[in-house]
């Protein structure tokens, strides 16, 4: 049904819908530092959601590594974990970690709700293109902190919608 929408006009512009499979996706989002990162073969990618802002990659590996499930190890030490800023919420942030196998998921994933620092931390399995996209959001976000982009503009100019009175 998508499909059906190209080559409509929104103001003097036509807009292209086309059918794109996930290599396309990553091809326009790649970066390369998640380039690098995913390079290194991992069977499993856990997401860790709500670290405390100063973590560590020392304390992501100690995190896996002491507990009272059994150990799992990250691929790469230390190379094997990326962490991600976001602007929106400015007392944690996230990392992406690699695992070799597939067996390491459910071990990771039995350490959900355990804490680093008292706060407990959220474990997702996790994509490839969530890594992208995670980093690309993060890289405009930060953009923006620095002014370097500025964000749309909510307003719309009075006359534009005129037609719309409200009693």
């Amino acid at each position: 049904m998508a499909l059906r929408w190209t080559k409509i006009r929104i103001g003097s512009k036509y807009i292209n819908v086309y059918n794109a499979a996930g290599a396309d996706f990553l091809a326009i989002n790649e970066t390369k530092e998640a380039k690098k990162f995913l390079s290194k073969g991992a069977q499993v990618i856990i997401r860790m959601r709500g670290l405390p802002h100063d973590c560590t990659t020392q304390q992501v590996l100690d995190f896996f590594i002491n507990g009272d499930t059994a150990p799992c190890h990250v691929l790469g030490g230390n190379e094997g974990v990326l962490f991600v800023n976001s602007s929106e919420r400015l007392t944690t942030k996230d990392a992406f970690v690699l695992f070799a196998h597939e067996s390491d998921a459910a071990k990771a994933l039995g350490r959900h709700q355990d804490a680093i620092d008292q706060q407990k931390i959220e474990l997702f399995r996790s994509t490839s293109i969530e890594v992208h996209d995670a980093l690309r959001r993060s890289i405009a976000n930060s953009k923006l902190d620095d002014n370097q982009i500025q964000p749309p503009s909510n307003t719309v100019p009075e006359d534009e919608f005129s037609y719309l009175k409200l009693n």
